[in-house]
């Protein structure tokens, strides 16, 4: 009798043949496995088995940390945007710390998806709020330098860890490496200091004259005088509205109506709706193509580690050589060319024979240079593009998008690609080519200042919102990127939806 072939879920077998009495053979299920242990001593794969019918607990590990990012963006912007930038990245880098250690020694399957989905909530104000914080801290000149320098870190760390990964085969002690470095941030969180920006927005400006003088302190400038400064501050923002009595007491349908109606004041307005729209989507695209091409490295016949080196090391030339670029040609158009330039390399890769692996190889690279790229430009220009009194809710919201993109491509790698090769490709690639031409439809942010107030976006030409070199020399860097956002009360008010 000829001997029937297994049938096969997913990547592997999942049932044998029992030859019975009467000749015939028998499909059981299988109720143990033997784990290839030559690259990694232990993994969660092999010490939960998460084989066959637990097979998809392995993209739901992926998914897991940036569903919970999707899911805290939006209030987490919120709260940074109602209690302060400092605070929340205080407590989020606290818990951030704590959870990692600890991930790395639950006992189960459930624990450990929990921990994951916990540790993606606190990623907000860990990476984003940080970095909101210090865009506006920064002046007009140094905000493309600084925001490119704030994530070098992370692409210097990606190649440290794949060696880590290689010395530490073994995936709770890798993590635990991995987590331990987090512990020196803890002593720099008393020295840090709330955004002068939100300060200045929140109406505190004898706070964020304090943070003001230190920084000139530090930067040994001159300061012109306290009266002075803070005349600036007033005169330069509209700060948000303080709870009145009559409101607190207010019915609560009409309460709750108006906290319904702030959900949605990213749309209201023209500009701010277009510059919502064009960045979530942007956010969506970009971040579903990052990840998926990191996940790609299974498809290749490469060693993993090597392959997680050499993703980190063609992130470095754009981290640091994307700065000149920004001087010299703004955000709006790095941002299109490395956009349709990914697109382009990825749709190129569904054109190459499944065997020559070595040019399927060189194409992922570059595409993953040129969606690095993207990335770097993508979060700066952002930053930029949204007033400070919604900048950490329209970035939270644009973050939720990312990571309903970034939650996907697990599954598209895993499952898409299993099935066809080139579907992965297809789909990162005509999707970073539609985020590029939605970029087409907004403003460059180069040189300009931040926006303090929607009512300003909306009343102000952005094109023509430039700083003059009295803006950017001697007293004035300190004030430079509130100074032009002069609105005035009256305009306020018929703005205001």
């Amino acid at each position: 009798m000829e001997y029937p072939p297994n049938r096969y879920y997913g990547n592997g077998p999942c049932t044998y043949y029992v030859r019975s009495e009467e000749d015939s053979y028998e499909e059981v299920a299988c109720t143990d496995w033997d784990f290839d242990n030559s690259t990694f001593t232990r993994t969660l794969t092999s010490e939960q088995v998460l084989v066959c019918d637990r097979e998809h607990y392995r993209a739901l590990y992926m998914s897991l940390y940036m569903i919970g990012v999707l899911v805290a963006s939006p209030t987490i912007g919120y709260l940074a945007d109602r209690f302060g930038r400092k605070t929340m990245f205080n407590l989020g880098t606290a818990g951030f710390i704590v959870l990692s250690l600890i991930s790395g020694w639950l006992p189960n399957i459930p624990a450990v998806l929990a921990c994951r989905f916990l540790i993606g909530i606190l990623h907000v104000p860990v990476v984003k709020i940080s970095y909101i914080l210090g865009m506006e801290s920064c002046t007009p000149e140094i905000r493309p330098n600084a925001g490119i320098l704030l994530y070098l870190p992370w692409t210097l760390y990606v190649i440290v860890f794949s060696g880590i990964a290689y010395l530490i085969r073994d995936w709770r002690w890798m993590i635990t490496a991995a987590s331990l470095p987090g512990l020196l941030l803890i002593p720099g969180l008393w020295f840090l200091d709330e955004s002068p920006h939100w300060l200045a927005v929140r109406g505190r400006y004898k706070e964020a004259l304090q943070v003001l003088k230190r920084a000139a302190r530090w930067n040994k400038s001159s300061f012109p005088s306290d009266e002075e400064v803070i005349l600036i501050l007033k005169g330069t923002t509209v700060s948000a509205p303080k709870v009145k009595l009559e409101d607190a007491r207010e019915p609560w349908p009409t309460l709750l109506k108006r906290k319904v109606s702030d959900l949605f004041i990213l749309y209201r307005t023209p500009r701010l709706r277009l510059i919502s729209l064009v960045m979530h989507l942007n956010f969506f695209f970009i971040d579903m193509t990052y990840y998926g091409l990191s996940y790609s490295g299974g498809n290749f016949k490469i060693h993993i580690f090597s392959y997680l080196a050499l993703m980190g090391v063609m992130e470095l030339p754009c981290r640091i050589l994307i700065y000149p670029v920004l001087s010299r040609f703004g955000r709006k158009i790095p941002l299109i060319v490395s956009l349709m330039t990914t697109g382009l390399v990825l749709l190129c890769v569904t054109a190459v024979p499944k065997d020559m692996t070595w040019l399927m190889m060189t194409f992922a690279l570059f595409g993953r240079f040129c969606i690095s790229t993207s990335s770097a430009v993508l979060y700066l220009f952002g930053s930029e593009l949204f007033p400070t009194e919604v900048r950490t809710r329209g970035i939270g919201y644009s973050f939720t998008m990312s990571r309903v993109g970034s939650s996907l491509a697990p599954f598209i790698t895993e499952y898409l690609g299993y099935m066809y090769h080139w579907g992965p490709s297809v789909v990162f690639g005509a999707g970073v080519i539609i985020a590029g031409l939605a970029s087409t439809t907004i403003w460059d942010t180069s040189n300009i200042a931040l926006p303090d107030t929607i009512a300003f976006l909306e009343s102000t030409d952005p094109r023509g919102r430039s700083h003059g070199k009295s803006d950017i020399e001697g007293n004035g860097n300190y004030l430079s990127n509130t100074s032009s956002n002069v609105v005035k009360p009256e305009e306020e008010m018929q703005l205001k939806p």
